[in-house]
């Protein structure tokens, strides 16, 4: 029996578990990892019991982009061209949208739409000798799946520009030290902290962490004086609200 290209299932813990699955690949997305991720996207989106997400790579890397077997076949007419690059968007910006926060655990190649891929997720945590690159230059392509947007809005324009337009690749320790990444860890604590993050944040109020995400993503496209009003309009929306008082009431507890 053949397996799913990703894999995914929901914890009692409430975290969300996707993992590409296609190791013999490098976990590169072929049309069946992306029908399978559209598809687990629409279903956390109506589950209530998922309140976070971890998504991993099986086998010797996280994700070395779109499956070149896959983009030849978009190559065959502007339209379905048109429809790949529509896809690999919309896939991402899903995951940015997404109420839950993401986890991504990323090891060993993680490059082109796989840097693209971690970078819609909110906190990205690197084995120390993983390999982190656009490479899209190298090629002499032009990304589609969000690099020349996101890695600017992480980084500032001169950082940017050294990645993209040099296509290099990065150590993590760069990465991290840059803040493409959010930690670094040894290789064998990959799994164990990423997932023990993931649960620290299911057990947190989900409500606070939907808020605090949509807010947090304000700050990339609203002036600063809008994103301070929104802020204050969020705070004066929880106040008064059961969510609300078990938060005061647990700090007041705590300061006891």
């Amino acid at each position: 029996m053949v397996e799913s290209a990703v894999l995914w299932d929901r914890g009692s813990d409430g975290v969300g578990r996707i993992r590409l699955n296609r190791p013999e690949k490098f976990n590169a997305l072929n049309e069946e990892a992306f029908d399978e991720l559209f598809r687990i996207q629409a279903e956390i989106a109506e589950d209530p019991d998922v309140r976070a997400v971890l998504l991993t790579g099986e086998g010797s890397s996280f994700c070395a982009g779109a499956d070149l077997d896959y983009v030849n076949t978009a190559l065959a007419s502007p339209g379905d061209f048109r429809r790949f690059t529509n896809r690999l968007r919309e896939l991402f910006q899903n995951f940015e949208r997404m109420a839950q926060p993401i986890v991504a655990a990323i090891h060993g190649h993680v490059l082109a739409g796989g840097l693209e891929l971690a970078l819609s997720c909110d906190i990205i945590i690197a084995a120390r000798t993983a390999r982190i690159g656009d490479q899209h230059m190298r090629l002499g392509l032009v990304p589609s799946g969000g690099d020349t947007q996101r890695i600017p809005l992480r980084l500032g324009r001169s950082q940017a520009m050294d990645i993209l337009l040099t296509g290099r690749w990065l150590s993590a320790q760069e990465a991290l030290d840059i803040g493409l990444v959010s930690r670094m860890v040894e290789d064998d604590e990959l799994i164990a902290t990423a997932d023990e993050i993931a649960r620290r944040l299911a057990a947190s109020s989900f409500p606070a962490l939907r808020e605090v995400k949509r807010l947090t993503h304000l700050a990339y496209s609203t002036p600063l004086s809008d994103g301070l009003v929104a802020e204050s309009d969020a705070a004066m929306s929880w106040f008064g609200t059961p969510a609300f008082h078990d938060a005061i009431s647990g700090f007041t507890n705590r300061k006891r």
